[in-house]
């Protein structure tokens, strides 16, 4: 039997994603735009979501195209570092920072 032969009389109804987060934003990229998305709960407008987003990540483009930084890397306070060589760490993440470093 074909798979033809099995989903013969069967309709596609739809499909729909949940979650049981107040607010989801997912950043789509089409390799020549980046597309946003926004899941949220009333009385939040994802529409308002959306465009803080956008704004938020037009000002960094405009920032990044001004004064470029370099590659971000984490940040540990020295003694943290100390104790991440010796091969110690948390379940937790210790505190872990991520900030950009500077060449």
């Amino acid at each position: 039997m074909g798979t033809s032969d099995v989903l013969s009389g069967m309709e596609w109804l739809g499909s729909e994603e949940r979650t049981n987060y107040p607010l989801t934003l997912s950043v789509e990229d089409s390799g020549e735009a980046l597309g946003l998305t926004a899941q949220v709960v009333e009385p939040i407008s994802a529409d308002r979501v959306c465009g803080y987003m956008q704004q938020v990540l037009e000002q960094l483009a405009e920032a990044l195209e001004h004064a470029p930084i370099g590659r971000c890397a984490p940040r540990h306070p020295a003694g943290r570092r100390a104790q991440l060589s010796a091969g110690g760490s948390e379940p937790d993440g210790g505190g872990l920072s991520v900030g950009a470093v500077h060449p």
